[in-house]
C-alpha cells in the first residue's frame, strides 16, 4: 500500500515530512502530531490528493487524506 504523506513547502523547495498508513495506529499518531506541530508554527495545510479547482484548508488532521501540502506564511522583503 502506498503511504499517505505530508509535504512541507518552503524556500528551498518541498520535502516529505511524514508518511503513514491509515491502518497503522502508531504511524497515524506520529502524523497527527506532525500536523499539530505545523499548525502551531502557523503553517497552512491543504488536501492535495486529487486535482481540484480550489483546495480547502484542513483545520484538523484526517488520516484518510492521501496527500497534505503544508506551507508557511509568505514573507516579503
Amino acid at each position: 500500500m502506498r503511504k499517505h504523506v505530508i509535504h512541507v513547502l518552503n524556500r528551498t523547495g518541498h520535502a516529505p515530512l511524514v508518511r503513514w498508513d491509515p491502518a497503522n495506529a502508531a504511524e497515524v499518531k506520529t502524523a497527527e502530531e506532525a500536523f499539530g506541530d505545523l499548525k502551531e508554527q502557523k503553517y497552512h495545510m491543504f488536501d492535495a490528493s486529487e486535482p481540484q479547482e480550489t483546495h480547502t484548508e484542513l483545520k484538523k488532521f484526517d488520516p484518510e487524506v492521501k496527500e497534505i501540502v503544508a506551507f508557511g506564511q509568505p514573507q516579503g522583503g
